[in-house]
C-alpha cells in the first residue's frame, strides 16, 4: 500500500508520466495531419501523410528524414537544450552520399526520396519548473531539429507547431507550458546584404582598401594624407623592433600576457552566455570567478600599465608642469581638451570599426546558425552604440550593453580623465591632490564591501552578478589598479620608496602578509563558500597583489641590470621581453577587442554544442589566440596603424599652425 501511494506521489510530481516518452517533434506534426478523405489539405501536410506511411512501410529515405530530426529530451533538467538531430543526414536524404568511399550499404546511401527536403529549426519555450532555472540569463529555449519537405515553408511549420503544442504531443513531458517562439531556415538570406550594418562596414573597408591601394601604387608619396595609409609603411611600422629607450619592454608583455589570458576567460564566459546554459559550463564559469578569481583579475594589469604611463609622462615633463601652473583657467581647459582629444582619437577608430564588424557578425549568425543568438549584440548596438561612442557603455547594465567585453575602456577613458584633472591640479596644489588620492584609494578598497553588505548580497555566483555594474565595471572600483600604476610611476621619478616598501617594509610584516593571505586563500577554496566580505576581501588583495607585481616588473624594466633580482622577477622578465613578445605587443588592442567576436562566431558556428570537457576549452582557447592574432594583425595594419597615423598628422599640423601663430 505505501509503494502505490508513493508511486501516486511520483507522478503528480513529474505529470502525466504515461505520455511522457521519447518521441520526435516530426512524429507529433506526421501524427497530427488527419487522414480523412473530405478534407482539403496543403501540399505539405500531403507529403507529410506520405512521409508517415513510407516511415511506416520502412522504406529508408523516410527512416533517414526521422533520424535527421532531433529528439527525446534527454538532460533537460541540466540545462540541455539542442535535439538538433544532423543537417546531414538530411542531406542524404535528397542525395546520395559517399560516391567515392564504397558501393556497399545501398539502402542507406544511394536510396533518395521522392520528395524534396530541407532542413529546420524549431525554437520553442519550455516554461517547464523542471528546467533549470537561473537569474542572470533567461531559460534557454529548446531547440528541435526537422528534416521536412521542402513544401513546408517556415510559416506553415510554425503554424503545424503550434497545433502540435496544443494537442500536447511530446510536451507533455516535464510539465512543459510549450511554446513556439520561432522557426528558421538556417541559410543567409538576400536581404541580408540589405542590412544598414553590413553596407556601412563596406563602404568603411571598400574606402580604405581603396587609399591602401592608391597609397601603395606610389601616389601616396605626393600627399601626407595618403602616405598614412601605404601598405608597406604600415607594415614595416608593425614589425618595427621595439626601441627600450622610449618604451618600456616589460609593459609590451604585460599587455601580451593580460590580452591572450582574456581570451581564456571569454572562451568560458561567452560559451555560457551565448550557446550553452548547461550545469557543467555554469559550473565551470562560477568556479572561475568566485574561486579562481586570479584569472578575471588579469584584466587590472591594463588599469596598471595605464595608470602607470600617465603618470610618468606627465611628472617627467618639466615644462608642460610650468606651463599649466603659470597658465590660467581658459588656457588649461583647453590643454585638458587636447588631451582628452589625444586619447578618444587613440582608442575610439578601431573600436568603431570592430564594433561594427561585431554587429555584421551576429545579423550573419542569427540567419545562419543553428543555435538561437542569446547575446543579440546587433539589436543592442543598434540601441546603444552611441554610449560607446562616448565611452561611457561601463555605466549600464551589462544585459543592455553594446559590446560587452568593452566596458574596460569606458572605465579607462573615465579614469585617465579623472587622473588628468588630478595632475593638472598637482601642479598647484600637490598637498590637496594627494591627500584626495588617499581618499579615493581607501574609497576604492572599502566601496564594493560596504555595498556589499548594506545590500545583503550572498556568497553566490548569481547574487554577485547582479551588483556588477557597481562591484566589477564601475571605474571607482578599477581606479585601485589606476592608483597603484600612477603612485609606482611617481615613485621611479621622484626616487621615493614604492608603495609595497611604504606597506610591507620588512620581512616580519611581508611574513605576516602572507599569512593572513594563505588563510582567505584556505576559506575560498572549501566546499562551502565563506560570507561574501571574505570572499570580497580576498578578491580585493588579489587585484592588489596582481597590480602590486605588475608594477614591480616595470619598475624593474626600467633598470639596465637586474642581476640583484629574485630568480622568477629575473625569469619573468626575460619572458616578457623576449623580441618574439615584443612583437606581439603591436596588436594587443586588436586582439582584446576581436577576440569576443571570434569566439561567439566560433560556437555559434558549429552544428550543435560543444561539451564543456576540459580538453575541449582548452583547445578552444588556443585556436581563438590564433585566429585574433592573425586577424589583430590585418585590422593593425589596414586600419589601427593607418588611422592613428592620420589623426597623428592632423593634430601636429594644428599645433604646428597654432605655434606659428603665437610666434607672429
Amino acid at each position: 500500500m505505501l509503494l502505490v501511494l508513493l508511486l501516486f506521489q511520483i507522478i503528480a510530481v513529474l505529470g502525466n508520466v504515461e505520455h511522457c516518452v521519447s518521441k520526435s517533434l516530426l512524429m507529433d506534426l506526421t501524427d497530427m495531419v488527419p487522414q480523412r478523405q473530405n478534407i482539403t489539405l496543403s501540399k505539405c501536410e500531403e507529403q507529410l501523410l506520405e512521409l508517415r506511411k513510407a516511415w511506416q512501410d520502412q522504406q529508408s529515405w523516410a527512416l533517414k528524414a526521422m533520424d535527421a530530426s532531433g529528439e527525446g529530451f534527454s538532460n533537460f533538467m541540466m540545462g540541455q537544450s539542442t535535439w538538433l538531430g544532423n543537417r546531414f543526414t538530411c542531406r542524404a536524404v535528397n542525395e546520395p552520399m559517399l560516391l567515392d568511399m564504397t558501393s556497399n550499404n545501398f539502402r542507406l546511401l544511394r536510396e533518395i526520396s521522392p520528395i524534396k527536403f530541407h532542413y529546420l529549426v524549431a525554437y520553442i519555450e519550455s516554461n517547464s519548473p523542471w528546467q533549470l532555472q537561473v537569474t542572470i540569463k533567461p531559460n534557454a529555449l529548446l531547440h528541435i531539429g526537422l528534416c521536412l519537405p521542402s513544401s513546408c515553408d517556415v510559416p506553415e511549420v510554425e503554424q503545424l507547431i503550434r497545433r502540435t503544442i496544443d494537442e500536447n504531443g511530446s510536451f507533455r513531458c516535464w510539465d512543459m507550458d510549450a511554446k513556439l517562439a520561432y522557426a528558421k531556415k538556417p541559410e543567409l538570406k538576400s536581404h541580408f546584404f540589405d542590412s544598414g550594418a553590413v553596407q556601412t562596414l563596406f563602404v568603411v573597408a571598400g574606402v580604405t582598401f581603396l587609399l591602401t591601394l592608391v597609397a601603395s601604387s606610389g601616389l601616396g608619396q605626393y600627399s601626407r594624407i595618403l602616405a598614412c595609409f601605404d601598405l608597406g609603411d604600415n607594415w614595416q611600422l608593425a614589425w618595427k623592433p621595439v626601441d627600450p629607450s622610449q618604451e618600456n619592454r616589460p609593459i609590451n608583455g604585460l599587455r601580451v600576457f593580460t590580452a591572450f589570458s582574456l581570451i581564456g576567460v571569454h572562451v568560458i564566459w561567452y560559451k555560457y552566455f551565448s550557446v550553452d546554459s548547461s550545469v557543467e559550463m555554469l559550473s565551470k564559469l562560477a568556479s572561475m570567478t568566485m574561486r579562481h578569481t586570479y584569472w578575471p583579475s588579469m584584466v587590472e594589469i591594463f588599469f596598471v600599465v595605464s595608470g602607470y604611463l600617465t603618470v610618468l609622462n606627465f611628472i617627467k615633463d618639466d615644462q608642460l608642469q610650468k606651463d599649466i601652473a603659470s597658465d590660467g583657467f581658459l588656457g588649461n581647459g583647453r590643454r585638458y581638451l587636447r588631451q582628452f582629444i589625444h586619447r578618444y582619437c587613440r582608442l575610439a577608430p578601431l573600436q568603431f570599426v570592430i564594433i561594427l564588424m561585431d554587429v555584421v557578425v551576429m545579423e550573419y549568425q542569427r540567419q545562419v546558425s543553428v543555435l538561437h543568438i542569446n547575446d543579440p549584440q546587433d539589436e543592442l548596438c543598434r540601441r546603444h552604440a552611441v554610449r560607446n561612442l562616448f565611452f561611457i557603455q561601463n555605466l549600464f547594465p551589462i544585459g543592455v550593453m553594446c559590446g560587452s567585453w568593452t566596458w574596460s575602456l569606458g572605465c579607462d577613458m573615465q579614469l585617465h580623465m579623472m587622473a588628468m584633472l588630478l595632475l593638472f591640479t598637482h601642479t598647484k596644489h600637490p598637498k590637496m591632490v594627494r591627500w584626495i588620492i588617499h581618499l579615493l584609494l581607501v574609497l576604492s578598497v572599502l566601496l564594493s564591501i560596504v555595498l556589499m553588505e548594506v545590500n545583503e548580497v550572498r556568497s553566490n555566483f548569481e547574487e554577485l552578478y547582479h551588483t556588477n555594474e557597481w562591484s566589477y565595471m564601475s571605474p571607482f572600483i578599477r581606479m585601485l589598479a589606476y592608483i597603484i600604476g600612477g603612485i609606482y610611476a611617481f615613485s621611479q621619478v621622484k626616487g621615493t620608496r614604492t608603495p609595497f616598501d611604504l606597506v610591507l617594509p620588512n620581512r616580519w610584516v611581508r611574513l605576516g602578509a602572507v599569512v593572513g593571505i594563505g588563510w582567505l586563500a584556505r576559506l575560498v577554496t572549501m566546499d562551502q563558500l565563506p560570507t561574501t566580505s571574505i570572499i570580497v576581501s580576498f578578491m580585493i588583495i588579489l587585484r592588489v597583489l596582481v597590480t602590486s607585481s605588475a608594477s614591480h616588473l616595470i619598475i624593474c624594466g626600467t633598470k639596465s641590470d637586474n642581476s640583484d633580482s629574485y630568480a622568477p622577477t629575473r625569469w619573468l622578465l626575460a619572458l616578457l621581453q623576449s623580441e618574439s613578445v615584443q612583437r606581439i605587443s603591436k596588436f594587443t588592442y586588436a586582439i582584446y577587442l576581436l577576440n569576443p567576436i571570434v569566439i561567439m562566431y566560433f560556437y555559434h558556428s558549429f552544428s550543435d554544442q560543444v561539451y564543456p570537457d576540459n580538453t575541449m576549452m582548452v583547445m578552444l582557447t588556443i585556436s581563438c589566440s590564433v585566429v585574433c592574432y592573425v586577424l589583430a594583425i590585418v585590422m593593425t595594419v589596414l586600419f589601427e596603424i593607418p588611422f592613428n597615423r592620420l589623426i597623428s598628422l592632423m593634430t601636429n599640423s594644428r599645433s604646428s599652425s597654432i605655434q606659428r601663430k603665437k610666434s607672429q
